[in-house]
């Protein structure tokens, strides 16, 4: 909210990149995470992240199309028809002139989940991270970098007697041990200069089980 009010006094397009986290707006009780979203100019989300799509696709909800349409618009000749002036036509959004049929696929998954079975499974999904992310609490050994208010557990493990640089290169190599016995795939990323590793949880079969089993291959990989 606070970001609209100085996009509006300098008149700044204000876009929010929701890629992930759109989808989780499904659910209203999560909606205070984007109070203001109504001031956006523009806003995208992914549901082929977290939403159940099994394959590549985007939303994105713009205020006002003509922005688009001029910078992106071209006319042709030989692309001119007789419905220009009667339908939207979608190659002046965007770069390219034609694009797959996708929206057709999300109203399938739509229609075959509905709203509660999609916001189900999400929630599913957020507490089986926050179930994680109490067994990392549990531990000294065990750092939790971020708040978890969705699916994502961003950890760092904190060895005795490591510190520095040491430190930093044992967090990349637990993960890259996990990574390269093909149990589990985690993220390594850098917060403050810090090596942590990433956990997403969204995979459509993901279970408590399975949360239970790779806290069980986090913690061998840095015994």
């Amino acid at each position: 909210a606070g970001i609209a009010k100085l996009a509006k006094k300098y008149n700044l397009w204000l876009h929010v990149d929701s890629a992930m986290a759109g989808s989780a707006m499904i659910i209203p009780e999560l909606r205070w995470m984007w109070e203001g979203v109504e001031e956006a100019d523009s806003i995208v989300l992914n549901p082929h992240k977290w939403l159940g799509a099994v394959f590549d696709i985007s939303l994105f909800y713009v205020r006002d199309s003509e922005h688009l349409i001029r910078v992106m618009s071209t006319n042709p000749s030989y692309l001119q028809t007789a419905n220009d002036d009667v339908v939207k036509n979608y190659r002046d959004w965007g770069i390219p002139l034609g694009r797959r049929f996708r929206a057709l696929k999300l109203w399938f998954l739509l229609r075959s989940e509905g709203a509660e079975g999609l916001r189900k499974r999400l929630k599913r999904d957020i507490s089986n991270a926050k179930w994680l992310a109490e067994q990392i609490k549990k531990r000294s050994d065990w750092e939790l970098v971020a708040p978890v208010d969705l699916q994502t557990v961003c950890v760092r493990h904190i060895k005795q007697g490591f510190d520095g640089d040491r430190l930093e290169q044992h967090n990349q190599d637990w993960v890259a041990k996990i990574n390269n016995s093909g149990k589990a795939y985690l993220t390594p990323a850098k917060i403050d200069n810090k090596w942590m590793v990433r956990i997403s949880v969204g995979a459509l079969p993901t279970e408590r089980p399975d949360l239970e089993k790779l806290w069980q291959i986090m913690q061998d990989a840095v015994a």
